[in-house]
């Protein structure tokens, strides 16, 4: 394969790049992209960079910005040693020209194309919706593994729940469930060319064998009664058996099994895994084989029976595998179908569909343009982790770059395709390298050190086929040249020299005569092997004997590189118990966490605070801690348990408030059980704080997004333990940092890589023969172009077994490749004559034997581990280790030791303050009118709708006889309704979403009872809301103008909360207040000018933020929300809902009281704030704007004051500010120096 050359490699035509193991993958697509920027004078907007991860899309962009950064630097003439970049400004030459292209570039990176693969299809189905035949509104899911399981559900219910009863009995002995159903059908609904074998779908029941079974059942119940202590006499007293099968303790349980199978009516709850076993010893043919020689066998009809009935459920089991099949066959057609229709009805789709869309949009007759249309927008594209994809996005990219003519670069790896549980397709790839122009390599590895790679080198090339697959070579690396600085960068040093075998091999001697080991005594000794070896090179380095570039040896150059969640559990554990420092990189389920059980336990408990017993189980939780001597002693305490019992029901009183309950009572919770220093107390408890705060930011997020009271979240939360998904959002995060050894899984490492790696359990066997017998196998067809095939009963198809077998031993090779490259030092692995590991990578790398002889890769192997001994096996390792040049060092597996990590001291720097000499502006905020108004910054004032409400004091409200007869019914059940800030938001909201134009509608009564309900207020209230909106909305805003009301607005001329910002300069009260008075339009306004002049701190109701000499200011951003912009008769207005209660009265509501109210609560400064506001606004986007002709005017409108009846004289205050007024506001507020004479321009 040719090496690529990133400097003068043809930027044309489609290309595929091998990228092994640390060969600079990123390096190449920023010198690509750099490439395409200067020589084809491309845009960042034309050229696609795609890749698989959202994580890796911003690491792209911030190399490409870095690398951006260092060409200019390069093309301006500045000293650089940057081989690529010397010779691409020599190349290029134009510097005045590559300049200007990277300037452009760097300005324009955030529009640059650099996606996810669903992120590209996304943007591709957004802008061209209508030739992809899409509706434009689609919603995004990112999980539909409830609409599947949905759909499931739906199947079992049609064609399982009216199974027969020995049908389902069977389903539970395969652990069939519509949760393990639903999970086999989601594994194959990415492969849409799947082939499923055998192809057959017929469901006919075998009536006939049901019949036939459940007499011989009938008549066994029939007479086991009266023959069953002769049957219990006979296997017990009978000196004929053999007692090693027929053991006289066993007896009983044998006859109490056959009771309880019995009495449950169905013939196959005999048949059941852990029941058959011992119910088949009542059978004849058992009973013959277990007589002594000579002896005769114990006779009963009984045994004659059980003899027939077992044979009738084995011919009924064999039907009902075939019934299986032909079941799951049709689950899969019905869910593909089923689960596209729902999608349709309810205008969803989720990420696959995003891809399948494309494609589908791309193969119809129309395709070729859409193509084309999409390759003119992307004239070039780089295609990152290749390897990654599959069959669809394949035909994508094919689709779109089908010939020479194009520019695409594909670049990965298929020695490291390991995420073939996530859809990811090696084939796909293997496909791709058939129909590519042109395909390089990427031969220096700048990751490891060169004994490292060297080692690696051999290892893999000891086969001619190291990944099974022929289209699969090894291509040795080589190490970068020295004066390249080396992939050794100082590299692993012992005592001074460098670590000349960094590949480490143990190997486990084996326990028996045939020196074998089980799985589990190897996973313990390793386990121990290794937490000892940690701490051998942690004290070496403690000492200066081991070193990394100078430094000593720590915990953080340490990775530990497991296949499953739980080996790392254990690593953890073992290396806790030696205060060895870990973190653990996990993609194991948050809701697996005993912390989520223990909260959960809590929670239940803080819902029901009058159940003792779940306050007594909440108690003794870890996250609480009370020991049981401690609650017993409690309870006996009756003063000191009624506080429990009180402190139980306060929690559940915070968590009823709206919204935020659920935090505020959590947060409370832990404050006052000191939760967070109980947990920190124990070994693991920055993991377990960091499971529980993960816990509640979930949970708290879910009830937000949700609106979940207690019982909704309490259900969502138990069915998340239950089912423990597996979202990444709800995977464990780290508990810690750098400072620790790494506990990560192979295929979290990739990407990423460590000093010194750990892979103490590569030999274990995953997938193939360890998946079991019945469960349906899934390989790709050499015969049929590597179709993806599925096979249901594998029992029957040795071909598909073994075929299924090989490409799970050839990933398992991939994913061994990917854990020893994750090592730049010293990496250890570990082997042995270890049972059941005959299939594994470790064993078909190590002992090769004769290769490519044609056979059955998995049989060869297997075949020659059987002939091999343990000195055969050490043999053939130490052949390996001398053919790598010693950079291979075999040995027996260290003896574990019982050290413990002592961390050195930190040394502590001494520290002192420095002394600030500089200034802090204080005066510089994010203001709004309320912050303005009430010196306070306080997060509620920034919202819509959160006007402080000044109302009269309660002995305002109350009303005698005599008042409360002489007024008007209608203002009488305004002031029904509560007074107060609360009460004020809840109808800003009301009114927000409200329809003015529907009275009375349904949709409206639903508004009004779901915002009261959420701030806490009777139903029975909502009446009188409902009357007093309906006369707000009906009452005419100006005199004479019966036709100018709310009601008359389309939701099209209204604008609900319009928010709005603009730079505030520096102002105070008197600046404010010579405004007003110099440019008020009435006395009014000019009053409340002079009242601004005189404020001072001493004055009542001054405002806060005017010191006593003035000279005090703010300045910033000013913001604020307009309660609502509606537009009548083509002008503007504003209006400003107003739910004080200011009295019993009418003449509380006439514009006098108004007028006063306003100058007292300085809404007129709000008003005319909104104004401005308003005024910029519609200045930007009306052409020939003028505010004489489009502004209308500003109403504060009371709401408890308003009535049809009297119209805008009472409840209504109006106002249009003078031009002038706002213009001179505007030059003020915004910094404008300016002549007075100009404000009038």
């Amino acid at each position: 394969m040719t090496h690529f050359d990133l400097l003068t490699s043809p930027l044309e035509g489609r290309n595929l790049i091998e990228a092994s193991a640390g060969t600079g993958k990123t390096y190449t697509i920023a010198g690509l992209y750099l490439r395409l920027l200067l020589e084809k004078h491309l845009s960042v907007d034309q050229i696609l960079v795609v890749t698989f991860t959202v994580a890796a899309t911003e690491e792209l962009r911030g190399r490409i910005r870095q690398r951006i950064r260092q060409a200019l630097a390069a093309f301006a003439g500045q000293e650089n040693n940057d081989k690529f970049l010397a010779g691409l400004v020599k190349k290029v030459g134009n510097s005045r020209l590559s300049l200007t292209l990277l300037n452009d570039a760097l300005y324009c990176l955030d529009e640059a194309a650099v996606f996810t693969i669903h992120g590209f299809c996304q943007r591709v189905l957004q802008d061209k919706a209508f030739e992809c035949s899409l509706l434009f509104d689609t919603e995004l899911i990112s999980d539909q593994s409830a609409l599947v399981q949905d759909v499931v559900d739906d199947f079992w219910r049609i064609h399982i729940c009216q199974a027969s009863e020995m049908f389902i009995s069977f389903l539970k002995t395969k652990k069939l469930t519509p949760e393990s159903l639903a999970s086999f059908v989601s594994s194959s609904l990415a492969k849409p060319n799947l082939r499923i074998i055998p192809e057959c779908d017929e469901l006919t029941p075998p009536r006939e064998l049901e019949e036939a079974t459940i007499k011989v059942f009938d008549q066994l119940r029939t007479i086991w009664p009266k023959q069953r202590d002769q049957v219990a006499e006979l296997l017990s007293a009978g000196q004929e058996l053999n007692r090693k099968q027929y053991s006289p303790n066993s007896i009983s349980h044998l006859i109490e099994e056959m009771d309880q199978c019995l009495a449950t009516g169905n013939p196959f709850a005999c048949y059941e895994n852990k029941k058959r076993d011992k119910l088949e010893k009542f059978c004849s043919s058992s009973l013959n084989k277990a007589v002594k020689k000579g002896g005769q066998p114990p006779q009963n009809q009984v045994f004659i029976l059980t003899e027939k009935l077992f044979s009738c459920l084995s011919k009924l089991e064999t039907a009902y595998k075939q019934q299986l099949v032909a079941l799951k066959r049709r689950l899969l057609a019905f869910v593909r179908q089923e689960l596209d229709k729902r999608k349709k009805e309810r205008n969803i789709r989720s990420f696959d569909d995003l891809l399948s869309s494309l494609q589908a949009a791309l193969e119809r007759d129309q395709g070729k343009s859409l193509a084309k249309e999409i390759r003119e927008k992307y004239r070039a594209a780089l295609i990152d982790e290749f390897q990654d994809t599959d069959p669809i996005q394949y035909a994508i990219f094919k689709a779109i770059y089908p010939d020479q003519e194009s520019i695409l670069f594909l670049i990965g790896d298929p020695k490291q395709a390991i995420y073939s549980f996530r859809g990811a397709d090696i084939f796909a790839y293997l496909e791709a390298a058939k129909n590519v122009e042109a395909r390089y390599t990427l031969g220096t590895s700048w990751r490891s050190s060169p004994g490292l790679i060297k080692a690696v080198n051999s290892l893999f090339s000891s086969r001619n086929n190291p990944f099974i697959f022929h289209e699969i070579p090894f291509y040795p690396v080589d190490p970068p040249p020295e004066e390249e600085g080396g992939g050794a960068r100082g590299g692993l040093t012992f005592g001074g020299q460098p670590d000349s075998e960094p590949l480490q091999i143990w190997f486990l001697s084996g326990d028996d005569h045939s020196g074998t080991i089980s799985r589990e005594d190897a996973e313990k000794k390793l386990t121990e092997a290794v937490a000892s070896e940690i701490i051998r090179l942690l004290k070496a380095g403690q000492v200066g004997e081991a070193l990394i570039e100078g430094r000593p040896v720590a915990c953080g150059d340490i990775a530990v590189l497991v296949r499953t969640n739980q080996q790392a559990s254990r690593l953890q554990e073992a290396l806790r118990k030696r205060n060895i420092p870990s973190v653990l990189y996990s993609s194991e389920s948050l809701f697996a966490s005993r912390e989520a059980a223990d909260l959960l336990q809590v929670m239940t408990a803080v819902a029901e605070p009058n159940q003792e017993e779940k306050i007594r189980a909440a108690l003794v939780t870890e996250l609480i801690g009370k020991s049981g001597n401690e609650l017993a002693r409690l309870i006996e305490d009756t003063t000191a348990w009624g506080e429990v019992l009180d402190e139980f029901r306060l929690y559940h009183e915070l968590w009823l408030r709206p919204r935020q309950g659920f935090m505020i009572m959590a947060a409370a919770l832990m404050a006052r059980r000191g939760i967070k220093s109980r947990l920190l107390a124990y070994p693991d408890g920055e993991r377990r704080l960091t499971n529980l705060l993960h816990c509640l930011e979930v949970l708290h997020q879910m009830a937000l997004e949700n609106g979940f009271g207690i019982d909704g979240l309490l259900k969502w939360f138990a069915r998340q333990i239950n089912e423990r998904p597996e979202k990444e959002e709800y995977q464990i995060r780290l508990e810690t940092d750098e400072l620790a050894v790494k506990l990560v899984t192979i295929h979290r490492s990739k990407g990423l890589e460590y000093p010194i790696v750990f892979c103490p359990y590569t030999w274990y066997t995953y997938g193939g023969r360890q998946d079991g017998e019945d469960k349906p196998a899934f390989f790709h067809d050499p015969e049929n172009g590597w179709q993806p095939t599925l096979v249901l009963n594998p029992q029957d198809q040795e071909r598909a077994k073994s075929l299924a077998e090989q490409e799970a031993l050839a990933e398992n090779l991939r994913l061994l490749y990917v854990a020893l490259t994750r090592a730049k030092y010293r990496c250890y692995l570990a082997w042995g004559k270890i049972k059941a590991t005959e299939a594994s990578a470790l064993a078909y790398l190590f002992h090769a034997g004769k290769d490519d002889d044609g056979s059955d890769p998995i049989k060869a192997t297997v075949a020659r581990i059987s002939s091999l001994d343990e000195r055969s096996m050490l043999d053939e390792l130490n052949s390996l280790a001398q053919k790598a040049h010693k950079t291979i060092r075999v040995c027996p597996l260290p003896a574990p030791s019982s050290e413990s990590y002592q961390a050195p001291a930190l040394q502590v720097e001494k520290l002192s303050c420095r002394t600030f000499s500089g200034t802090i502006a204080n005066d510089w905020r994010i203001a709004s009118f309320s912050s303005l108004v009430s010196g306070k910054e306080e997060e509620h004032w920034d919202r819509p709708g959160r006007d402080e409400s000044h109302d009269l004091p309660p002995s305002g409200i109350q009303k005698n006889d005599r008042e409360i007869e002489s007024l008007d019914q209608a203002l009488l059940s305004a002031s029904d309704f509560p007074a107060g800030a609360k009460a004020g938001t809840c109808l800003h909201e009301i009114l927000e979403h409200l329809d003015f134009s529907e009275k009375n509608s349904e949709s409206n009564h639903h508004i009004i009872s779901e915002r009261l309900s959420f701030h806490g207020f009777d139903q029975t209230l909502a009446p009188s809301v409902s009357s007093l909106l309906d006369r707000v909305l009906a009452t005419p805003l100006i005199e004479g103008r019966p036709d100018f009301t709310l009601s008359a607005l389309s939701s099209s001329e209204r604008l609900e909360e319009m928010d709005f910002y603009f730079p505030l300069e520096r102002i105070t009260c008197r600046g404010l207040g010579e405004i007003f008075s110099t440019w008020g339009g009435s006395e009014l306004i000019r009053e409340f000018g002079s009242l601004l002049e005189k404020l001072d701190q001493h004055s009542p109701g001054h405002v806060p933020w005017a010191g006593e000499d003035k000279s005090f200011a703010i300045r910033g951003l000013l913001k604020g929300y307009i309660d609502l912009v509606f537009r009548f008769d083509g002008r503007y207005f504003l209006v400003d809902y107003k739910s004080n209660y200011l009295g019993p009265r009418l003449e509380d509501y006439s514009p006098a009281a108004l007028a006063e109210v306003m100058k007292r609560e300085y809404y007129i400064l709000q008003y005319h704030i909104y104004t401005l506001a308003l005024h910029k606004y519609l200045a930007q986007r009306i052409q020939n704007y003028s505010y004489q002709k489009y502004f209308g005017g500003v109403f504060y409108i009371f709401l408890r004051g308003m009535n049809p009846v009297w119209g805008p004289r009472f409840g209504v205050y109006q106002d249009r500010p003078p031009e002038a007024l706002i213009n001179a506001l505007n030059h003020y507020l915004c910094g404008y120096k300016a002549e007075r004479e100009e404000w009038n321009d």
